[in-house]
């Protein structure tokens, strides 16, 4: 597949740029080249956001190409395009994690889900049945 330059690569729509990197074989490579220039520009215009580590580009399972974006675990993920001239920005949270969140075991723990007890699950019913209580 003969890939266009930067320059026309940029006045394609994102739609056009996702779909022509949906057909690249990936694994092979293809493309490797112009999408290094694309990550280049992302790190340019995002690489400022605390706490984010960008790499790439890489191949993601099932031979896509994607941005890499590993950040904190508190950031605000809207400041992240879901595409960015035509690849997958792939977000995922770095370590460490809260402590609220860590030391987490499967299958009884999940990593998101922080242990909740008794007396806090009875709190937070109570607040619910007060907060839903008709006044006149």
């Amino acid at each position: 597949m003969t890939l266009p330059t930067i320059d026309e690569w940029l006045e394609l729509s994102e739609r056009e740029r996702v779909q022509r990197v949906a057909a690249l074989n990936a694994y092979a490579g293809e493309g490797e080249e112009l999408l290094r220039i694309a990550v280049d520009r992302f790190r340019k215009d995002f690489g400022h956001l605390k706490g984010l580590k960008i790499s790439g580009p890489g191949v993601y399972h099932g031979g896509s190409w994607v941005i890499g974006a590993s950040h904190p675990f508190v950031f605000d993920k809207r400041l992240l395009p879901p595409t960015y001239l035509g690849m997958t920005v792939h977000q995922s949270t770095s370590h460490p994690l809260p402590v609220e969140f860590q030391n987490q075991e499967r299958p009884r723990g999940y990593v998101w889900s922080p242990p909740i007890s008794r007396s806090s699950l009875i709190g937070a019913g109570r607040m619910c049945v007060a907060s839903l209580a008709i006044r006149p």
